[in-house]
């Protein structure tokens, strides 16, 4: 194999990083290698929406979702450059998720785009909606809120996460949970319950105790 073949690229980097963080490399070496073959490369259309999203168990449409953005008529649509995030977002968290839980959870809000954001109470303008690094979900079995069954599957699947929100008491109405690929190794883990005069901060131990 020679030195500058896209194939041993590929390998090397596989080696030393995950592919979630190199995916664009291995995107450009997959079409090299497609290239030099004389074979056709793909293309994605440009503008497309959502286009190079990658998910097991979610499409593009899941990630722009939102009824306020319907109601509002609020352009909702995700930027190209957040594409990876989405991606990452989705096989670090829902798709773990989905797979310990047995079926989706209810996606209340993911990707929120700043007029969205700013038409919603309470939101920050740092929120990691903004990056479609965030969800709020719910989860329901046999017709009613089982969102704490979700809870116990974020931390019995042992998935990362920089916060995890618990909205409606105990055991819960829904959640937010997001993830920052900054910290993938070494997430914070930050447990917090929703209450009447703002949040209360869940000691880990704590959250298991009650939904373990």
């Amino acid at each position: 194999m020679e030195a500058d073949d896209p194939l041993h690229f590929i390998v090397q980097l596989l080696k030393h990083y995950e592919p979630m963080h190199i995916l664009p490399l291995l995107i450009l070496a997959g079409a090299l290698i497609l290239w030099r073959k004389g074979l056709p490369v793909p293309t994605i259309t440009p503008g497309a929406a959502g286009a190079g999203f990658r998910s097991r168990h979610f499409s593009a449409a899941d990630v722009t979702a939102s009824n306020t953005a319907t109601d509002l008529g609020i352009d909702n649509s995700l930027p190209a450059d957040l594409v990876l995030n989405a991606t990452y977002f989705a096989q670090e968290i829902l798709d773990p998720l989905t797979d310990w839980l047995g079926r989706r959870p209810t996606i209340n809000s993911w990707y929120r785009s700043p007029a969205l954001n700013n038409a919603i109470p309470g939101s920050s303008d740092t929120s990691d909606h903004l990056d479609a690094l965030a969800a709020d979900l719910q989860f329901y079995d046999k017709g009613q809120n089982a969102t704490g069954l979700l809870i116990r599957a974020v931390l019995q699947s042992g998935i990362p996460f920089d916060q995890l929100i618990i909205y409606g008491g105990q055991p819960g109405t829904s959640i937010h949970i997001s993830l920052n690929p900054a910290r993938l190794r070494n997430p914070k883990k930050q447990i917090l319950q929703k209450t009447s005069s703002g949040y209360a901060s869940v000691s880990y131990q704590d959250a298991a105790d009650y939904y373990l």
